[in-house]
């Protein structure tokens, strides 16, 4: 009888390792299509060059819409009654409703759409743990997080399974939801508009550096 015990425990526990070893692959050939993914989406928006694009968002009861132009590190956006100049360096956000221009360095590290457009796509080698959230008509959607459990929120990337052309972003942190949808993506006719303080005579120019 002792005997027949040790035989079953061995192979259940064969078995169990088993049953590991395929979860664990599964996980990395997981993680490997979803850096693939991510990789394709970057390529997408690398091709384009500088490029512009059009977005609409929705936060609680506010929607509207804005764009945003893009040429390496620096970017223009325009939002309602605001615009956002940076050249990678610094940032000036002008308040046309409060005639205010706030000026303040940039956040190279920000993956956020309104506040740095230049790496609002591309999580390539960052510090983000992604898997896919789910998959549905054509549409591919990636949920990220920090892989720094201090850093709060999730960002959830719409794409489209084919094109890898980005479709939609969420910001999620706590009980607040941004959505932004990417309306048009094409390469920038033109140049990046820069920031000219003699343009905004009679603003207030507060700095933050």
């Amino acid at each position: 009888m002792r005997k027949k015990i040790i035989c079953l425990l061995a192979v259940l526990m064969a078995g169990v390792m088993a049953l590991q070893s395929t979860v664990a692959a599964a996980h990395s050939s997981q993680d490997e299509q979803v850096g693939q993914l991510l990789e394709r989406v970057a390529q997408y928006v690398k091709r384009l060059g500088a490029y512009s694009a059009d977005f609409k968002v929705v936060a609680g009861d506010y929607s509207t819409r804005g764009r945003y132009d893009v040429s390496g590190d620096r970017y223009y956006i325009v939002l309602d009654q605001a615009e956002v100049y940076s050249d990678g360096h610094v940032r000036y956000e002008v308040n046309g409703e409060r005639k205010e221009i706030n000026v303040d360095e940039v956040d190279i590290s920000s993956h956020n759409i309104l506040d740095n457009p230049t790496r609002c796509f591309d999580f390539v080698g960052s510090d983000y743990v992604a898997d896919i959230q789910r998959r549905e008509a054509g549409r591919i959607t990636i949920h990220l997080r920090s892989a720094d459990s201090s850093v709060g929120g999730d960002i959830y990337l719409t794409i489209d399974s084919s094109s890898a052309r980005p479709i939609r972003l969420e910001y999620h942190l706590y009980d607040d939801v941004i959505e932004v949808d990417i309306l048009s993506l094409a390469a920038l006719k033109g140049s990046v508009k820069t920031f000219a303080e003699r343009a905004y005579s009679g603003y207030d120019m507060i700095d933050f550096r």
